[in-house]
């Protein structure tokens, strides 16, 4: 008896294995979904007093226009404008507020969503939790400890 050669022994045998596979659920127990990621800071920004955001973006349309943070500082202390801690606006505290702003504007708008592949999902029943009751002073939380009176 010879012996097959090294080559056709390393094919796999077609007729042997097949690469098709059986659904063994009924399709009324599949379901086509997609898994959603939604990543956001949105939720857990707080938010600002109007006037506070109004006074922000009024600092933020002066830098717009092309004014310095000097001028702006001066602009905001001729026209009666308090910073919320008291005192008079410097030209690094205008610096630093345009800066947190621009920072807060940026994480507000930063949401990100990923769609993944469509796929196949195998219906579940939902189980409800049994609720508490309490029948005669005595707590109940499965119908197994409900006797039936005799």
């Amino acid at each position: 008896m010879t012996s097959p050669s090294r080559a056709a022994r390393s094919l796999p045998n077609r007729s042997r294995w097949s690469s098709f596979h059986y659904i063994k659920y009924k399709s009324e127990d599949l379901f086509l979904g997609v898994d959603v990621r939604v990543t956001t800071k949105i939720l857990s920004q707080p938010d600002l007093p109007p006037e506070r955001e109004q006074r922000l973006y009024y600092i933020l349309d002066l830098q717009d226009r092309g004014l310095t943070t000097k001028e702006i500082s001066g602009l905001l202390n001729t026209s009666g404008m308090i910073p919320p801690r008291g005192g008079l606006y410097t030209p690094k505290l205008v610096w630093v507020t345009i800066k947190k702003f621009k920072n807060r504007l940026e994480r507000l708008t930063d949401t990100t969503v990923e769609v993944g592949a469509a796929q196949f999902y195998l219906r579940q029943l939902m189980r409800k939790p049994w609720k508490k009751v309490v029948i005669n002073g005595r707590v109940i939380n499965s119908p197994s400890s409900i006797s039936s009176p005799s």
